[in-house]
């Protein structure tokens, strides 16, 4: 379903207690069988009812939508302060998986659009609504959904990269952009949410950084910089 700018205005500015009549009228304006349900009237229990995925008797992929929603929810019961607000404002799909869901849905995800991407690709939501979807599933994504880990020879802290690098000379994003960058006073872990991921402009592939990205102007990966 596709809504006006004046009714995400409503959404957007609406106090706590409007919120949840007005997600409704907009999702679900004739009552059930949309892609999310909400509760009403004619229903016996108040739950939440998600129709998006398709059926299946695989574990790892119940496992996966279960995780989906659980970290959604997740998101969404935490206060948000106008910071998280703009960012979820202006964020694109890529800085918003980043943010509410882990490495392992997320990557999960990506090879599932990739996937469909590739198969599907006039279709409506690739060329219209994800034009870059296109673009990067022809680069892919790793199948384990996992990427390369090291040591920056500079700062200390700890990296991911979408290509194999010598360890012995290995240089974080940031060390290899501002070579005179001040040094990190340990190695940083993988983030608990996994390594982030963002598109480059150049190329447009996807690829992983040390720290969620958030500006205007995409970034560019080790092999367009």
């Amino acid at each position: 379903m596709e809504l006006s700018k004046k009714d995400w205005g409503r959404l957007w500015y609406a106090g706590d207690g409007r919120m949840a009549k007005l997600v409704k009228d907009l999702l679900n304006p004739d009552g059930k069988y949309h892609a999310v349900n909400f509760p009403s009237s004619d229903r016996d229990y108040c739950t939440i009812e998600v129709r998006l995925h398709s059926g299946t008797m695989e574990a790892w992929k119940i496992k996966r939508w279960v995780k989906l929603l659980l970290q959604l929810l997740e998101g969404c019961k935490d206060v948000w302060d106008e910071e998280l607000r703009l960012y979820v404002r202006r964020g694109s799909q890529l800085q918003l998986l980043n943010m509410f869901v882990d490495e392992e849905v997320r990557s999960h995800l990506l090879r599932r659009a990739f996937y469909f991407a590739r198969r599907y690709p006039d279709a409506g939501l690739v060329s219209d609504e994800l034009p870059w979807l296109r673009r990067a599933a022809e680069h892919g994504y790793p199948e384990d959904g996992t990427w390369w880990e090291y040591d920056c020879g500079s700062c200390g802290e700890r990296f991911p990269a979408d290509m194999a690098l010598d360890e012995d000379r290995a240089l974080c994003w940031s060390c290899l952009h501002n070579p005179k960058r001040a040094s990190a006073p340990g190695v940083q872990e993988e983030l608990c949410q996994g390594w982030p991921v963002n598109l480059c402009r150049k190329c447009g592939k996807i690829f992983p950084s040390k720290r969620p990205y958030f500006g205007r102007k995409l970034p560019t990966c080790r092999s367009c910089t």
